[in-house]
């Protein structure tokens, strides 16, 4: 008969990286649990545990380099809950000390742009409000936003789409024009394919998406807007910026909007590939750089609808290859089993979705499915694992128009899951968690509206907590209420009321155990822990 125990003086891990999987915990963090919340702005410039931006739906977002996340605009509440309803105010949120502070802009919505001249900061010099613009992050730390549905300088006097390129560098806390036009509703000026010039400009738009590659270029991709003899519909163009020469290059897609895709044979590029017209879809970029996209509202081979496709584009070769999903509008989604990859597991059609990028994985979280006016959005997450070329629904639901179940503020919780969206914005942490904030959906009742809620999905998996006894295999010992199982990781801190142990004869199983500092695990005679990764 033999008695393991294994104790640890540091910190060390018996397996991989832990996993989200179907039983990571989210954790609401901050927010409102209702919706249609006003904005407290607090002092300009300071953190305070009361300010909290208003509900929004189609911000933009960035995570900088010490690991803060920011939020610019939207379409939503301002510090009264009234008014013209795109907002240009700038927030910066700290994970550890979970406060936000309002940077710039105003508290006020409907306000228009405060150019200056182009290429120089100013401190008086600010974007107009708006929604659905598309946003980057260079090296040096400096935000980047381009475009979106909101208001110019004055000139126009009213809200439309916007070509005008912004940077701020958060050092000086100033708002620089870069590039594009200070008057909304602008043709784009395509110029020749695949060649940089000081004049090109993509026409006003919103709903496109971005990337930045590794050397610091500049991505934008389709979007509701306007084409280069001023029609007005979905748009399937690529275009690079490169910050070094201030000049925009029209590298692959259509000058003109309303284009069927051009899918070819699934899983093989060819240079007349295209996806079609899109606008609210989302996008990643691979370890590798090459430039994906999925879905939106837009074209498909033949017809106008909701999207499920999911494309690569290679700078290299300059070409797309359609990857994944249909080819048709308004594909029901095939869920499979949760946690599970499957060939045949697909999302459904939807626009306005989020997505992170972690380890090569590729991640794909809510949106709308509405087509024929009904409301119809999702709280689904899936995993997409570009070397098997397979989707897994991960969390969430199924079905449409989901409540959120909140839970206790601060407190992961296997029932916890934020309620059906679309809009909302996301980052990720340096440990790989996924955050998300926001969006226009279903807050803890079923009344749908503008939210402001904060979640984290947390790559740790199950912490012993050790309340009722030094049993492993009982739940009320782990966080949650659920025992680890053979596709989970288990944490073991230090410190907790019992310690844990696989009792006499017991066979249990987790895909990872973590034991911190000061903790331990006692195998008793046999008892028997698998660590199955």
């Amino acid at each position: 008969m033999r008695l393991l125990i294994l104790t640890v003086l540091l910190t060390v891990s018996l397996s991989v990286s832990a996993q989200i999987t179907p039983n990571s915990q989210w954790t609401w963090i901050s927010g409102d649990s209702t919706a249609n919340q006003n904005g407290v702005y607090g002092i300009l410039g300071t953190a305070d545990p009361a300010n909290k931006p208003g509900g929004r739906n189609g911000s933009l977002s960035w995570t900088d380099g010490a690991g803060n996340f920011w939020m610019f605009g939207g379409f939503g509440l301002d510090v009264r809950g009234s008014g013209q309803p795109y907002l240009n105010d700038l927030w910066e949120y700290n994970p550890p000390s979970n406060q936000w502070t309002w940077m710039n802009g105003d508290s006020l919505n409907g306000v228009q742009g405060i150019y200056g001249t182009q290429g120089v900061a100013a401190a008086t010099n600010f974007p107009g409000g708006r929604a659905q613009g598309v946003s980057w992050i260079d090296a040096a730390g400096n935000l980047w936003l381009f475009g979106g549905y909101g208001y110019d300088d004055g000139t126009l006097g009213y809200a439309d789409e916007l070509n005008d390129l912004w940077k701020y560098d958060p050092s000086i806390n100033q708002w620089t024009w870069m590039k594009g036009n200070s008057i909304a509703a602008q043709n784009g000026i395509y110029g020749i394919k695949g060649t940089a010039a000081a004049a090109n400009t993509p026409g006003g738009r919103q709903g496109a998406v971005s990337w930045i590659d590794g050397s610091g270029n500049l991505w934008l991709y389709g979007g509701v807007g306007y084409d280069n003899i001023a029609n007005f519909d979905d748009l399937n163009d690529l275009w690079k910026y490169d910050p070094t020469i201030n000049q925009w290059t029209w590298v692959n897609g259509d000058s003109t909007v309303t284009k069927f895709g051009v899918y070819g044979t699934q899983g093989i590029a060819d240079v007349a590939n295209k996806p079609g017209g899109r606008d609210a879809s989302v996008s990643w970029i691979d370890g590798t750089g090459n430039l994906w996209l999925f879905g939106g509202e837009g074209y498909t081979a033949s017809a106008y609808g909701n999207l499920n496709d999911l494309w690569e584009y290679n700078p290299a070769s300059d070409q797309w290859t359609w990857m994944k999903g249909d080819n048709t509008q308004n594909q029901v989604g095939v869920y499979g089993t949760q946690g599970v990859a499957a060939n045949t597991n697909n999302p459904g059609a939807r626009w306005g979705s989020i997505s992170w990028t972690y380890a090569n994985t590729l991640w794909l979280f809510g949106g709308d499915n509405t087509s024929g006016g009904s409301d119809a959005t999702l709280n689904d997450l899936w995993q997409y694992n570009t070397s098997t070329n397979q989707w897994t629904w991960i969390k969430g639901d199924n079905t449409t128009n989901q409540v959120g179940i909140y839970g206790t503020l601060g407190s992961a919780g296997l029932p916890n899951k934020p309620g059906s969206r679309q809009g909302s914005v996301s980052w990720i942490d340096g440990a790989g968690n996924l955050w998300l904030s926001s969006g226009q959906g279903y807050p803890a009742k079923d009344t749908a509206g503008y939210l402001n809620d904060i979640w984290t999905l947390s790559k740790n998996g199950f912490v012993w907590i050790g309340v009722t006894s030094t049993d492993w295999t009982v739940g009320s010992n782990w966080s949650g209420g659920v025992v680890p199982g053979p596709t989970d990781d288990a944490i073991v801190p230090g410190g907790t009321p019992w310690s844990a142990e696989i009792l006499n004869g017991v066979n249990t199983s987790c895909r990872s155990v973590q034991i911190i500092t000061g903790a331990q695990v006692t195998v008793k005679p046999n008892g028997q822990l698998n660590i199955m990764h």
